[in-house]
């Protein structure tokens, strides 16, 4: 599979339809999946994963692939680790993906409530390389974050000491932040253009 989302949608078809046509992918097929089986993909596809134990459909991902073979197993929602280390370069494509749409989530509602320090670095990285291979301009990420870092300051202190981290001002932390060169690997990143476009938009 091209690309893995995994996000929770409604039970109605035709939101699945128009969330897939949003992605720019030209994706002509939906298909609902069940675990243990294959599937024939004959042109780009869309996968929607119901699970029965929480009454829930999910958007499993999609891909532009076609005539070939696909095993469920790959679509199937995994529990896994969000990160095994604080490095972006060792990120699968689906813990790329939730790292960041963690930040994207943070930045939105500027949320100071976080409790993974480590997730938080790592979900900075992710969301500044996306901006960087997309050519996004940062400036508004990084505006973005001083706001939220303003409002850390006020709500939750001992969580801004720590990112602080012996920096005296919130451009020192912004600088620290964001003026380190990330590597990534090409693929992970252009899936998210229209979804980081998006953002900035809302957070101008």
């Amino acid at each position: 599979m091209n690309v893995y989302l995994m996000q929770e949608t409604t039970s109605n078809s035709s939101d699945w339809v128009q969330f897939f046509r949003s992605l720019n992918a030209n994706i002509q097929e939906i298909k609902k999946i069940n675990s243990k089986e294959f599937l024939y993909i004959s042109k780009p596809t869309g996968f929607i994963f119901f699970d029965k134990v929480k009454g829930k459909h999910f958007i499993a991902g999609y891909t532009t692939k076609t005539n070939c073979s696909l095993s469920i197993e790959t679509l199937n929602p995994k529990i896994s680790s969000p990160y095994d280390s604080n490095s972006v370069e060792s990120l699968s494509l689906e813990n790329f993906h939730k790292c960041l749409k963690y930040r994207i989530e943070i930045l939105d509602t500027l949320n100071t409530n976080i409790s993974d320090l480590k997730y938080f670095e790592l979900s900075r990285k992710c969301i500044l390389a996306a901006f960087w291979k997309c050519n996004i301009d940062t400036e508004i990420l990084y505006k973005r974050e001083h706001k939220l870092l303003k409002k850390m300051e006020c709500l939750n202190p001992i969580l801004y000491k720590r990112i602080k981290n012996g920096r005296n001002n919130f451009f020192e932390i912004l600088h620290g932040l964001y003026h380190k060169r990330i590597c990534v690997r090409e693929d992970f990143i252009m899936i998210y253009k229209n979804i980081l476009l998006e953002s900035t938009y809302k957070w101008k």
